[in-house]
């Protein structure tokens, strides 16, 4: 059972818009992100794109682009996403990282086709699993 659900605010499912919607930003090293469901499908919003017939608001859940390390992500379940589930990539330090993890988690309906796709990046990954994930 999930602490908590994390749902988008807005609707930008557009990976390559500049207002596109990302649920969870992590800025800085050593921190975890451990038990909560984050779905990018928010009922009360209406973005128009379907994947595999569900309505999705989000294009990435849970992402840095900062080169953060010793980031542990377990024990979620990431569903609804229009690109990226899970995205640590140093977009703006381009220096390497280490000990970043991705354990237990469960990545559900990720993926719409034009606008390419994707599940995971960054990390040592542990017991992950995935379905309706488009790669």
């Amino acid at each position: 059972m999930p602490e908590a659900v994390l749902i988008p605010a807005t609707s930008d499912p557009d990976p390559f818009s500049p207002t596109a919607t990302i649920i969870l930003y992590v800025g800085v090293d050593q921190v975890t992100v451990k038990g909560f469901t984050v779905d990018g499908n928010n009922p009360l919003l209406n973005s128009g794109v379907l994947v595999n017939g569900v309505d999705v608001d989000a294009s990435e859940a849970i992402v840095s682009y900062e080169g953060v390390g010793q980031i542990t992500v377990e024990n979620n379940i990431v569903q609804n996403i229009s690109y990226t589930a899970i995205d640590f990539y140093n977009y703006a330090d381009n220096a390497a990282t280490a000990g970043n993890y991705l354990r237990y988690n469960k990545l559900d309906n990720i993926g719409h086709i034009p606008y390419g796709y994707g599940s995971a990046s960054c990390c040592t990954t542990t017991s992950t699993r995935t379905s309706r994930t488009t790669y």
